[in-house]
């Protein structure tokens, strides 16, 4: 099942989050394109269903060579070409009715879905299909929704495999004094890269909201350390201007256990 094309917005998100010293602006703009998702069939309530009603979108996009990119997110956000199909089921837990955004191939946001507070909605999209989710009753909208606890959500299978990933959108903290770590036990193993030219400083924050400064991870280079769920991290450029750099492409980064050996988090420029 294919979405209906609906209209252009513009300007739909402006001044996401804003964190002391660690400032930035989350400009989208809506442009048609070939929807590489699709709502399921299965509700996901019976565990037993068969899938054969269920809808696989094929990848595939109706831009040429000659489409330039408008409207993108971040530099590098975008979904890129991996048949890896991944059930998810959206679950809005946020208080507010949100509009669901999936990042096409060229960077673009385009208009999904919508979902009522206490509602869910079963989706199945690709592994590296980028999604966000923002105030459905406001174009512009001074704070954002987190999916699965990150700004930006990338699919995946949870570690013990099931039905479909779980997603849950909660509002989104709007600034550095909002991130309180309260880590839950599961322990997490990520591997920080950064993309970046100059060094980044990588700082945990503390259940008692302080920052904790973890490791100078060189340009180019990477760090593996072992965290748990529900911790929150950032990362500067500069620790006497604690100028920020971006975490898989939000201003902090809370690691989520997966199916993944190892998760991997992209530090890397705001421009």
């Amino acid at each position: 099942m294919f979405y209906e094309k609906k209209e252009v917005a513009k300007d739909l998100i402006e001044n996401m989050v804003t964190a002391k010293r660690i400032e930035t602006s989350l400009n989208l703009n809506i442009k048609d394109g070939t929807r590489n998702y699709s709502k399921s069939t299965d509700s996901g309530s019976d565990p037993d269903d068969s899938n054969n009603n269920n809808t696989i979108i094929t990848q595939q996009s109706e831009q040429t060579k000659n489409t330039k990119p408008q409207g993108q997110i971040r530099a590098g956000l975008r979904s890129l070409y991996l048949d890896k199909p991944v059930r998810v089921k959206f679950v809005n837990h946020s208080g507010k009715e949100v509009q669901l955004y999936w990042i096409n191939f060229v960077g673009e946001c385009e208009k999904a879905f919508k979902i009522l507070d206490g509602k869910s909605e079963v989706v199945d999209t690709f592994e590296t299909h980028p999604w966000i989710a923002a105030n459905a009753r406001n174009k512009k909208v001074s704070h954002a929704f987190t999916i699965g606890n990150n700004l930006v959500y990338y699919p995946l299978m949870g570690p013990n495999g099931g039905k479909y990933a779980v997603a849950e959108i909660r509002k989104a903290p709007e600034k550095l004094a909002d991130l309180i770590s309260r880590p839950n036990g599961t322990e997490v193993l990520v591997k920080f890269i950064n993309r970046t030219s100059r060094p980044a400083y990588l700082e945990m924050v503390n259940p008692e909201g302080d920052r904790e400064l973890k490791h100078t991870l060189e340009a180019g280079q990477s760090w593996t350390t072992c965290t748990q769920e529900k911790t929150f991290w950032i990362t500067t450029m500069d620790q006497e201007t604690d100028e920020g750099l971006l975490l898989n492409y939000g201003w902090y980064y809370s690691p989520v256990k997966t199916r993944m050996k190892k998760e991997r988090c992209y530090i890397t420029d705001y421009i």
